[in-house]
């Protein structure tokens, strides 16, 4: 993982929460992972908050116990993560404090832009409606992709994240589909809010760690994730528990792709076999219906693959 001190990107992030209309009841604090970079607000020109605590950790904790270290030590009743090279709407917060009746709900997420470096994005209107969804129908939206958000860029009541133990590296590198989870676990407690305007900004640069291509990460992740989400099949009825699985699976698939097509190591013959490869990449519920759509949308991507 590169440690580099993103000094521009995290200063967005900062003057983007700080600039929020309700600034001074959010209390920020940032775990700064790399014990060789100590990190202070003045190298980013912004003057001491009391509301903003820094922890230049000692030793590099990882990027896991880096943000349940956070959610441990936040002493709010509704907590969120922002990662360093990520930002807010400016009336991200806004739109959720003006939110009526949202005590039943375990967490509120937006949808977000994916922001490519030197792609400019139109901005569209608030829309400040809040759908709240139970668990069964926000499996379902959430696994099809039919809602968009990002797992760890809510307003989460703490004491349910901490109830589900945080964050939850799946696999054995990064961890793909690990924000992924949260919001399914969530839901056992509560209705998951959401409002369909974009209020995260979610950068994609040659740092990211969501366009590498690492394989056997998203393998790895995959196995756990599918684990992981075996612990809520007793809250669904078996047919939509397969039928989510399968959802999570196509998405999968199209991740996978989406990786193949933006790697210039790899050979022909190699992406070929890594998304022709049945046996990783078919439905895990061994549904002969489900299992037909993924061979032939694999097959599909085959084609696309060799005559690009």
């Amino acid at each position: 993982k590169n440690y580099k001190l993103r000094t521009k990107f995290i200063k967005k992030a900062i003057k983007s929460i700080l600039s929020q209309k309700f600034s001074k009841n959010i209390f920020v604090i940032i775990g700064n992972d790399n014990p060789d970079y100590p990190f202070h607000l003045s190298q980013i020109g912004i003057r001491s908050n009391k509301n903003i605590k820094i922890k230049n950790r000692k030793k590099n904790l990882g990027e896991e116990k880096n943000m349940n270290d956070l959610l441990v030590k936040a002493k709010t009743k509704w907590f969120m993560w922002l990662a360093d090279d990520d930002y807010l709407h400016k009336d991200f917060f806004k739109t959720i404090n003006e939110l009526k009746n949202i005590n039943d709900c375990a967490a509120i997420y937006t949808n977000y832009y994916r922001l490519y470096e030197n792609k400019k994005i139109k901005k569209k209107k608030i829309n400040p409606e809040i759908m709240k969804i139970n668990l069964s129908d926000f499996h379902n939206l959430f696994l099809s992709r039919k809602m968009n958000l990002i797992g760890v860029y809510g307003v989460i009541k703490k004491k349910l994240l901490i109830k589900i133990k945080g964050i939850k590296t799946l696999g054995d590198s990064y961890g793909p589909y690990s924000d992924t989870l949260i919001p399914l676990k969530l839901s056992r407690f509560g209705k998951i809010g959401y409002i369909n305007s974009k209020l995260v900004y979610f950068r994609i640069h040659n740092d990211s760690l969501s366009i590498n291509n690492d394989y056997p990460a998203y393998y790895s992740a995959k196995s756990d994730f599918l684990k992981n989400y075996k612990n809520l099949k007793k809250y669904l009825p078996l047919n939509e528990y397969l039928t989510n699985i399968f959802h999570y699976n196509n998405w999968f698939i199209n991740s996978i792709y989406e990786v193949l097509q933006r790697d210039n190591e790899r050979s022909l013959i190699y992406k070929i076999i890594i998304i022709g490869n049945l046996k990783r990449n078919l439905f895990a519920g061994y549904n002969l219906k489900f299992n037909f759509i993924i061979i032939l949308k694999i097959f599909r991507y085959i084609l696309k693959i060799i005559f690009k």
